[in-house]
């Protein structure tokens, strides 16, 4: 890591990001784990759910914790989408992100509009939003039933 920061500083065309700090970038998440379910039903309401288009967004940062240490983000949430069909994340870029969109295409081969995060904690809040539909099958009973509760 100390030579990708240092490259980084010295050649920015290959090594930093094409979009400024600040740009929200998008990951996609191809199931949602039983584990998260679980945390968003507590730690959540469904008033903290917002819909937007065929999206549930919530608008509470989750805590997401990536189990490698590189982890590819999009700048275009269809793209995210389709690499996850359940869930997509947002966040926003930081100094945590790496490789021009040049440089990933060359390395890749491909025209994803994907940026590299590297660690597992992020500076800026992430949160998540998912399909309509997958909000119906995951969230949206127990939310209700937790909101009913509260309310008495």
């Amino acid at each position: 890591m100390p030579q990708i920061k240092t490259a980084k500083k010295r050649f920015p065309e290959t090594f930093a990001p094409s979009q400024s700090n600040g740009t929200e970038v998008y990951r996609g998440l191809d199931q949602i784990s039983k584990k998260l379910i679980k945390s968003l039903v507590e730690k959540t309401k469904y008033e903290d759910w917002k819909r937007k288009g065929e999206y549930m967004i919530c608008t509470k940062p989750i805590k997401y914790s990536p189990h490698r240490d590189w982890q590819s983000w999009s700048y275009s949430k269809s793209i995210a989408k389709n690499f996850g069909g359940d869930a997509t994340l947002v966040t926003k870029q930081d100094n945590n992100f790496y490789f021009s969109n040049k440089t990933m295409r060359i390395v890749f081969g491909d025209n994803e509009r994907e940026v590299l995060h590297n660690g597992k904690t992020f500076s800026n809040p992430v949160y998540i939003m998912m399909h309509f539909y997958r909000f119906e099958d995951y969230l949206s009973e127990p939310l209700m039933k937790k909101s009913k509760k509260n309310k008495r």
